[in-house]
């Protein structure tokens, strides 16, 4: 944010978030890089603006921050030799290009950009079974575990899909579908009956990996699996674009992840947690959004017509606008963050094929199975048992991110993201309320935008699981088969 005197435009102060450089709470990153704790006896962040010892309690939630911060640009400057910027993306690409970057990439043409866009897809993630273990095995859990559920995620997934050779130069004068190729393909396919498809769709605001007739823009990395396995009926092309490779990140990630390595007996924490967020934000800055939208408040009548900005209802009492403006920066690449994306994918789907009817949920990175993965492994890309010495006997997988799993130990691990309430740890009960259908009370910090339509500090609301439009069809038995669509 930045904040401008009227009488004088030359004074200007910026205000940074830190969230957006280290996106943890600051009682987490405080335990990590000073190993020390956040005060909070007696906070209740809901009559927090009615506390008398509100400003002692600020002032010290600013000095632990100044302190964490003064922590983490010391390793970033003085360990990993990082450049820093407003965001932890924005750091991994200075830091990248500063140290790392042998030579310039390409840009590509508009074409090219846009069409490496549309095979830009994030992490799969959905169940496909309901409910894993029962009743009589959680009772006897504690004597015997008579079933065991694996949860299986690779080390470093986008790290390791970004040692892999990366799209950087335009193969100009192209056409055709060239599977044996790096590129982007806008075609039709038939994909044909099978439990766990390979090709990404968007539809209803939803990433579906669906059977049947429907157009994509897809890698010809998930078309030449997609291919290999049997499951593309036809191809229908329409239009493509390729590329010549190159490893342009091996020293990167060869240097960050060496931090990450806890066999090494000078192995730290906090280098190993500033390694990781260089690691897993670099790829996304090369697909940035080209439309920027900055909002103004209390703007001079000059800068609203020399900026054509429009109107934004506001209950603050002065007059709010906001800007769009298209950007053409040159490290937004997208054919390489979609490409890293995309192998990600490959990696994740093929051992959900190996599963099979066995696999029961899976998230970006990681699967959760009773069958056995092979290939587990420490270094970077190979599979890990996340709960090996703690089995899951029970499981309930509600929805995407939704889920509760109970360990032969008795412990649970909940998750239900976007359902916790701010500043409370999220009841074992939730999912199975959620499962009724029941809504649950949830509260968030006011942004930007709520601040202009009047409302500040927390925002409370109910939410509740919608399951009128799933990812997959479920059938009575808690088994799932994938969605049909057919598209002229």
């Amino acid at each position: 944010m930045k904040v401008r005197r009227k009488s004088n435009a030359k004074h200007v102060w910026h205000f940074l978030d830190s969230i957006r450089l280290l996106p943890d709470s600051l009682d987490n990153l405080a335990k990590c890089f000073l190993g020390r704790e956040k005060i909070k006896d007696g906070i209740d962040y809901e009559t927090l603006h009615t506390n008398p010892l509100r400003y002692d309690y600020i002032h010290t939630d600013c000095v632990l921050l100044f302190d964490v911060l003064s922590e983490y640009f010391r390793l970033l400057y003085d360990k990993i030799g990082g450049v820093s910027g407003i965001s932890a993306a924005s750091t991994s690409l200075a830091t990248y290009r500063a140290s790392f970057q042998r030579k310039s990439i390409p840009e590509v043409t508009e074409k090219a950009a846009a069409l490496a866009r549309l095979g830009y897809y994030g992490g799969r993630c959905e169940p496909f079974r309901r409910s894993f273990g029962s009743s009589q095995e959680l009772a006897e859990a504690k004597r015997v575990v008579l079933s065991k559920l694996h949860c299986y995620d690779v080390n470093s997934m986008y790290p390791w899909a970004m040692k892999q050779a990366q799209p950087v130069e335009e193969l100009k004068g192209l056409s055709g579908y060239h599977p044996d190729l790096t590129g982007f393909v806008d075609c039709t396919v038939i994909v044909n009956d099978c439990h766990i498809p390979v090709l990404p769709c968007r539809a209803e605001n939803k990433l579906l990996f669906p059977v049947g007739k429907f157009r994509g823009t897809f890698s010809t990395a998930e078309l030449r699996l997609a291919t290999e396995v049997g499951q593309l009926a036809s191809i229908d092309y329409h239009d493509s674009v390729y590329f010549k490779t190159d490893h342009i990140f091996d020293d990167y990630v060869d240097v960050l992840y060496a931090f990450r390595d806890k066999r090494k007996p000078d192995w730290t924490l906090p280098l190993d947690r500033v390694a990781k967020i260089g690691l897993n934000t670099l790829y996304g800055k090369f697909g940035s959004q080209d439309t920027r939208e900055t909002i103004h408040i209390s703007p001079t009548l000059d800068e609203v017509l020399d900026k054509q900005m429009e109107p934004l209802p506001s209950s603050l009492g002065v007059d709010c606008f906001i800007e769009r403006t298209q950007t053409n920066a040159s490290y937004m690449l997208p054919q390489i963050a979609a490409w890293i994306t995309a192998l990600a994918r490959c990696r994740l789907v093929r051992a959900l094929l190996d599963a099979g009817p066995e696999a029961y949920y899976c998230d970006t990175d990681s699967i959760f199975t009773p069958a056995s993965i092979s290939g587990c492994g420490s270094s970077l890309g190979e599979w890990k048992n996340e709960y090996l010495a703690d089995p899951i006997v029970y499981a309930y997988f509600l929805a995407p991110k939704v889920y509760v799993l109970r360990h032969a130990s008795g412990r649970v691990t909940n998750k239900a993201k976007g359902f916790s309430r701010f500043g409370e740890r999220m009841p074992s009960e939730l999912v199975e309320v959620l499962r009724s259908g029941e809504s649950v009370e949830v509260s968030r910090f006011a942004k930007v935008r709520s601040v202009i339509r009047g409302d500040f500090g927390l925002i409370f609301g109910r939410k509740q699981c919608h399951f009128d439009y799933e990812k997959r069809i479920f059938n009575e038995d808690g088994t799932s088969v994938p969605r049909r669509i057919e598209t002229a």
